[in-house]
Protein backbone atom coordinates (compact mmCIF):
# COMPACT_ATOMS: atom_id res chain seq x y z
CA UNK A 1 0.00 0.00 0.00
CA UNK A 2 1.49 3.33 -1.22
CA UNK A 3 1.76 5.87 1.23
CA UNK A 4 -0.80 9.09 0.49
CA UNK A 5 0.34 12.50 -0.10
CA UNK A 6 -0.15 14.59 2.64
CA UNK A 7 -1.69 18.10 1.12
CA UNK A 8 -0.10 21.35 2.89
CA UNK A 9 -1.74 25.53 2.11
CA UNK A 10 0.95 27.48 0.40
CA UNK A 11 3.19 29.00 2.60
CA UNK A 12 4.59 32.55 2.66
CA UNK A 13 6.91 32.27 -0.40
CA UNK A 14 4.53 30.08 -2.60
CA UNK A 15 2.09 32.46 -1.81
CA UNK A 16 4.59 35.54 -3.07
CA UNK A 17 5.25 33.63 -5.88
CA UNK A 18 1.71 33.39 -7.01
CA UNK A 19 1.24 37.02 -6.32
CA UNK A 20 3.76 38.19 -8.26
CA UNK A 21 2.87 35.81 -11.67
CA UNK A 22 -0.92 36.85 -11.33
CA UNK A 23 0.64 40.72 -11.43
CA UNK A 24 2.99 39.41 -14.47
CA UNK A 25 -0.64 38.08 -16.16
CA UNK A 26 -2.47 41.39 -15.72
CA UNK A 27 0.41 43.17 -17.02
CA UNK A 28 0.60 41.11 -19.71
CA UNK A 29 -1.16 41.42 -23.44
CA UNK A 30 -2.05 38.15 -22.37
CA UNK A 31 -5.17 36.17 -20.58
CA UNK A 32 -5.23 34.11 -17.61
CA UNK A 33 -6.29 31.33 -20.04
CA UNK A 34 -3.65 31.96 -22.67
CA UNK A 35 -0.98 31.97 -20.29
CA UNK A 36 -2.33 27.90 -19.03
CA UNK A 37 -2.57 27.08 -22.34
CA UNK A 38 1.47 28.43 -23.94
CA UNK A 39 2.42 26.91 -20.48
CA UNK A 40 1.08 23.59 -20.71
CA UNK A 41 -1.32 24.07 -17.09
CA UNK A 42 -4.77 23.39 -16.69
CA UNK A 43 -6.67 26.88 -16.53
CA UNK A 44 -8.52 25.69 -13.69
CA UNK A 45 -4.77 24.33 -11.61
CA UNK A 46 -3.96 27.70 -12.87
CA UNK A 47 -6.60 29.53 -11.37
CA UNK A 48 -6.14 27.36 -7.77
CA UNK A 49 -2.61 28.57 -7.78
CA UNK A 50 -2.97 32.28 -8.43
CA UNK A 51 -6.28 32.32 -6.05
CA UNK A 52 -3.71 30.80 -3.61
CA UNK A 53 -5.49 27.45 -3.53
CA UNK A 54 -2.63 25.10 -4.77
CA UNK A 55 0.82 25.68 -5.43
CA UNK A 56 3.16 25.49 -8.43
CA UNK A 57 4.98 22.41 -9.07
CA UNK A 58 8.52 23.74 -10.25
CA UNK A 59 7.94 22.44 -14.03
CA UNK A 60 4.63 24.83 -13.83
CA UNK A 61 5.94 27.92 -12.51
CA UNK A 62 9.11 26.93 -15.31
CA UNK A 63 6.73 26.85 -18.14
CA UNK A 64 4.76 29.81 -17.09
CA UNK A 65 7.90 32.18 -16.18
CA UNK A 66 9.26 31.18 -20.02
CA UNK A 67 5.64 31.99 -21.32
CA UNK A 68 5.91 35.52 -19.19
CA UNK A 69 8.74 36.36 -20.03
CA UNK A 70 10.35 36.40 -16.65
CA UNK A 71 13.80 34.66 -15.11
CA UNK A 72 12.74 32.18 -12.84
CA UNK A 73 15.75 32.75 -11.01
CA UNK A 74 14.89 36.48 -10.61
CA UNK A 75 11.04 35.71 -9.38
CA UNK A 76 12.31 33.24 -6.74
CA UNK A 77 15.22 35.48 -5.59
CA UNK A 78 12.74 38.66 -5.31
CA UNK A 79 9.80 36.34 -3.75
CA UNK A 80 12.45 34.99 -1.22
CA UNK A 81 13.57 38.46 -0.47
CA UNK A 82 9.95 39.73 -0.15
CA UNK A 83 9.26 36.92 2.33
CA UNK A 84 12.73 37.09 4.50
CA UNK A 85 10.73 36.75 7.63
CA UNK A 86 8.79 34.22 6.47
CA UNK A 87 10.57 31.45 9.50
CA UNK A 88 9.87 34.19 12.39
CA UNK A 89 6.80 32.39 13.39
CA UNK A 90 7.67 28.84 12.41
CA UNK A 91 7.64 26.65 15.87
CA UNK A 92 10.78 26.00 16.13
CA UNK A 93 9.71 23.58 18.88
CA UNK A 94 7.73 21.37 16.59
CA UNK A 95 10.10 21.25 13.83
CA UNK A 96 12.72 19.70 16.12
CA UNK A 97 10.15 17.47 17.42
CA UNK A 98 9.31 15.86 14.09
CA UNK A 99 13.00 14.61 13.47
Amino acid sequence: MGRKATVTAPGPLSLKISEMVRAAIDNSPHGQNAVAEAARVSSGQLSEVLTGKKQFTIGQLDRVCFVLDIPLRELIKNADEATRDRYITMDIEALASSS
